[in-house]
């Protein structure tokens, strides 16, 4: 959905920001229009903090047809990563993660435990592979495309509604942000499975995500009392990353932002440049290791336990 405010040259000038362009690059694009004001105004309507969380953006905003073309110039370009090295290649992991949340690159250096001049000489051999893309903003965008791939577009949690909740509806907020599904959220509440998913249905459409996961985040963000946080982090899950399973934990990491905690598994396993398999097989290790902790064996619970645990 399309703010109201961005104009055509505001999405014109997004769209080669997106594509990997410099500012000198667009400017030559759109006939010596000065960029610099229309990509302002663009991350105040959107509320962008990063020339990267605009790229976002602009990219959730796209009609299904636009994404599916997208999706296609994003896959082209994502195919030729493969000539990266596996450390460059989790270092691009994390970059195109933690660039959503707008960190810095010594930031990110850090938390891959590797010095700041390494990381970023790694990106620029990520951006040398890739062909006309010589920006930040261009290689997440890609790694963003190839992810979500033609999905419907992801609300941003700070764009969610307000809606009016009833007590019973507030209440099976509490339990699908506990990642209950509806027949257990039926037995806890002694309600019938059929009014269980009603109710969800309604929470769906009232705050306009489409998964139960958004929901279980909208709760830990909106509703949930700090009292109840603490105790969930105190019942729960394991540590972080997984002292046996570090590459567990970053796949978890993957999993855990709000673009991509609902990607397939198919358009992760794309990004990871591992199997499906595989990725499957290391999310099974992590819900049981949660089961093992009494939270429900879900991957939406999983979310939700490494949402509460995400480092700071």
């Amino acid at each position: 959905m399309r703010k109201t405010g961005i104009t055509g040259q505001h999405l014109v000038a997004v769209s080669h920001l997106a594509r990997g362009r410099t500012e000198q690059q667009i400017v030559q694009y759109m006939g010596g229009v000065n960029v610099k004001p229309l990509l302002k105004e663009a991350s105040d309507i959107w509320r962008a903090k990063s020339p990267s969380a605009l790229v976002i953006r602009f990219i959730n905003s796209l009609t299904p047809e636009e994404r599916a073309q997208w999706k296609e110039w994003a896959s082209a370009h994502y195919a030729r990563l493969k000539g990266s090295n596996k450390r460059q290649r989790r270092q691009l992991a994390m970059f195109t993660v933690r660039t959503t949340a707008t960190q810095s690159s010594a930031e990110l250096a850090k938390q891959l435990k590797v010095d700041e001049g390494t990381f970023s000489d790694d990106l620029g051999a990520l951006l040398g592979l890739l062909s006309g893309i010589e920006t930040r903003a261009g290689l997440v965008a890609v790694c963003y495309l190839v992810a979500q791939g033609a999905s419907a577009p992801v609300v941003a949690i700070e764009d969610v509604p307000y809606p009016r909740l009833t007590a019973m509806q507030l209440e099976v907020l509490r339990l699908v942000g506990r990642g209950l599904t509806d027949v257990a959220i039926s037995i806890e509440l002694n309600r019938s499975t059929r009014t269980i998913n009603t109710h969800v249905c309604t929470l769906l459409r009232a705050f306009g995500v489409k998964s139960r996961t958004r929901l279980a985040f909208i709760y830990l963000h909106r509703y949930q009392p700090a009292e109840e946080r603490i105790e969930w982090q105190s019942e729960g899950t394991f540590r972080w990353p997984p002292k046996d399973a570090v590459r567990q934990g970053e796949i978890l990491r993957f999993l855990l932002t709000w673009e991509l905690c609902d990607a397939s598994y198919k358009s992760l396993s794309e990004l990871l440049f591992i199997a499906d398999y595989t990725l499957r097989k290391y999310t099974e290790v992590l819900m049981n290791r949660l089961k093992r902790k009494g939270w429900p064996r879900t991957r939406q619970s999983l979310m939700v336990a490494a949402e509460l645990h995400r480092p700071g």
